[in-house]
């Protein structure tokens, strides 16, 4: 446990059979690069209030619990997670669990990561800014009874701030969703590769939570999305054609249309 801690470094480590969860952070920083965590039955790491920088980390399937929960990133603080290999959930369990960071100030940046998948969220973002980039998301489906869907990534309200996201050359296979959009969250995506969304590669809130408000919307260009029910789901297109909000597929190879598309689409089989 760290509290009022800022030069705190753990390299080349092996933390097994550890306590829930087995890193605490308050108020402090930390820097983990080399760490394999084992033997884990709940949450792997949670900083409030605190500085994260977590580099080339193979983190294990869990039973019960999240692998990253985080909260308040300090205005001059980090929250880096580059070229980790995060392993699977069970239950309404997310793999990273983000709440605050906005811009101008620091955000949270995705960077390089292996997700092999879970049975809710791979990033669960509330009132969170991201950049998130270069990132393999696979097998998201949903494994519980609560009224939420399964993605890649979600979004969500947190203290009255809203998600706006930055996702750019990653890969989506075999997820539920690859993005759900909802409570005012805002996406720019560009250069991604998604195959084989089950129900939709971005989904406009949850059908199962009819009260929530509707995203701002964004754009989506230059990527490959194919074979997947609906590129958009659950979309009201009367929020489209009324100006609530703007959502654009634009210069990209997808296996349908849609009033969401924009210009240079192309309808055809990339024959991966």
């Amino acid at each position: 446990q760290f509290e009022g801690s800022q030069d705190n470094r753990l390299r080349h480590a092996d933390i097994a059979h550890h306590n829930d969860p087995a890193l605490y952070l308050t108020n402090s920083a930390l820097l983990a690069e080399h760490v394999t965590f084992q033997g884990s039955f709940g949450n792997v790491l949670w900083g409030r209030s605190s500085s994260l920088v977590i580099r080339h980390c193979e983190f294990p399937d869990l039973p019960y619990g999240e692998h990253v929960r985080g909260d308040r990133l300090p205005p001059d603080g980090q929250w880096i997670f580059e070229g980790n290999t995060f392993g699977t959930t069970t239950g309404y369990a997310d793999i990273i669990d983000i709440s605050g960071g906005q811009r101008p100030g620091p955000i949270l940046q995705v960077l390089n990561n292996v997700f092999r998948g879970g049975s809710d969220d791979g990033l669960d973002l509330d009132g969170t800014d991201a950049h998130i980039e270069g990132n393999v998301f696979m097998h998201f489906h949903k494994g519980n009874d609560s009224t939420s869907e399964s993605s890649a990534i979600s979004t969500g309200i947190y203290d009255g701030q809203v998600s706006r996201l930055t996702v750019v050359r990653n890969v989506f296979f075999d997820n539920d969703h690859d993005v759900l959009l909802k409570e005012g969250a805002h996406l720019e995506a560009a250069h991604n590769t998604s195959v084989g969304a089950i129900k939709a590669s971005v989904m406009i809130n949850e059908p199962e939570r009819p009260w929530e408000t509707p995203p701002q919307g964004g754009w989506m260009e230059d990527s490959l999305i194919w074979n997947t029910a609906a590129v958009v789901g659950n979309l009201d297109t009367n929020l489209l054609q009324n100006g609530t909000w703007e959502l654009a597929v634009r210069s990209s190879l997808l296996p349908q249309t849609g009033p969401w598309a924009g210009a240079g689409n192309l309808l055809d089989d990339p024959r991966l």
